[in-house]
């Protein structure tokens, strides 16, 4: 009987931590998404140039996708501009959803175009 028990606390220890290392996982490719996008996100910029209407575009994509995304113009030399670009990103660990709770956090990268 002792066996059983230990065996089934065993079996159920794993599982948890299986489920914890997954949800890790999901955070990590939910960062890995994001850093992607900004990249994507700075490269389309410097391609278009700067040119207003892209900017507009990239920020209303990104809101589609649920991030919140900052152009900040920081041009110190005239003929040489220069971008903040800020991407705000939702984090959540769907493990916790199933288990009744939620965990959402906002992540955060910035960079500069130019």
């Amino acid at each position: 009987m002792k066996i059983m028990i230990e065996g089934m606390t065993t079996a159920f220890l794993l599982a948890v931590a299986c489920g914890l290392l997954a949800g890790l996982i999901g955070v990590s490719v939910q960062a890995n998404q994001a850093r992607n996008y900004h990249s994507s996100v700075i490269d389309q910029l410097e391609n278009s140039l700067f040119r207003s209407e892209v900017q507009e575009y990239l920020i209303a994509e990104a809101a589609e996708r649920q991030y919140r995304l900052e152009i900040k113009e920081v041009t110190e030399k005239p003929g040489d501009p220069a971008y903040y670009v800020t991407l705000e990103y939702p984090v959540t660990m769907p493990v916790f959803r199933v288990l009744g709770g939620v965990f959402q956090k906002q992540g955060c990268i910035e960079g500069y175009a130019g």
